[in-house]
């Protein structure tokens, strides 16, 4: 199953929380798709993959200033 989470109207750290708060909830296999507007909370949800064996399955510019990323845990 996919879950989606636009997380555009919030400032760091608030992302990054609910991204993890949100990912902890998933069973194996599902993936969850975020809408992220800062650089730099990407960073952060990438280190975060990384340090919880999240796969990172993709990032994409969606507009000027919005990302789509999608990982399974």
């Amino acid at each position: 199953m996919n879950y989606f989470l636009d997380l555009t109207p919030f400032t760091c750290p608030l992302p990054l929380l609910m991204s993890q708060k949100a990912l902890k909830q998933l069973n194996q296999t599902e993936t969850l798709t975020l809408i992220l507007n800062n650089r730099s909370t990407i960073d952060e949800i990438k280190l975060l993959c990384q340090q919880q064996n999240y796969q990172f399955l993709n990032i994409k510019q969606i507009n000027r200033c919005a990302y789509q990323l999608t990982i399974q845990k």
